[in-house]
C-alpha cells in the first residue's frame, strides 16, 4: 500500500486498494482505510476532503514520503516515571 500511496499523491481508501492489490495479497477497503488512519496519525498523508459516512470518501495526499520502505505503526512496551515524565522503554520480547 505504501508504494501505491508513493506513486498516486492523493488517494481515497478504494483507489488505494484498487492501486495495491495483487493476485497474491489483494487488498479491501477496510484495509486500506486502517492503513491511511495509520499514515495519518503519523503525519504521512493530510486529509484533503472529508469523509461523509454514506456519501464519500475521504481523500489523502502524502506529504511526507520518507524512501520505499513503509512507514509501519509499532508496539512498543514501556514503563511511564511521573517522577521524570518520560517513558523508559523495556527491552525483550513484546508477546
Amino acid at each position: 500500500m505504501w508504494r501505491a500511496a508513493r506513486g498516486l499523491k492523493s488517494f481515497s481508501p478504494v483507489d488505494l486498494a484498487a492501486h495495491a492489490s495483487t493476485p497474491e495479497c489483494p487488498v479491501d477497503r477496510d484495509g486500506a482505510q486502517a492503513y491511511c488512519n495509520v499514515l495519518l496519525r503519523g503525519d504521512y498523508v493530510r486529509a484533503m476532503r472529508k469523509a461523509v459516512p454514506g456519501k464519500r470518501e475521504a481523500i489523502y495526499r502524502l506529504i511526507r514520503d520518507t524512501g520505499p520502505v513503509p512507514p509501519r505503526e509499532r508496539r512498543v512496551r514501556a514503563v511511564w516515571d511521573a517522577n521524570l515524565g518520560s517513558f523508559t522503554h523495556l527491552p525483550g520480547d513484546l508477546s
